[in-house]
C-alpha cells in the first residue's frame, strides 16, 4: 500500500487537536513522543522531572483546559 501526503494549515491542525478528549491526547503524546524514546533520562532531563514534580505539588503548573 502507497504513502499519502496530506498539506494542513496548522491552524486545522491545532483546532483538531483542541477538540480531542483529554485521554486521546495524552494517547497521540506517548506514541509521537515517549513510546519510542527508550534512551535512559540524562541527569538533566532527571532534575527538569524533579523540577516539574516539585512546581505540580506547588501548583505551579498550567492546566491544560486553560490552554484550550
Amino acid at each position: 500500500m502507497g504513502t499519502n501526503t496530506l498539506t494542513l494549515p496548522e491552524s486545522a491542525f491545532v483546532d483538531m487537536l483542541k477538540a480531542l478528549p483529554q485521554e486521546s491526547l495524552l494517547d497521540i503524546f506517548y506514541k509521537a513522543v515517549i513510546q519510542n524514546d527508550l534512551e535512559p533520562l540524562s541527569e538533566k532531563e532527571r532534575k527538569d522531572r524533579e523540577k516539574a514534580k516539585e512546581e505540580l505539588k506547588k501548583g505551579q503548573t498550567i492546566n491544560w483546559k486553560d490552554i484550550k
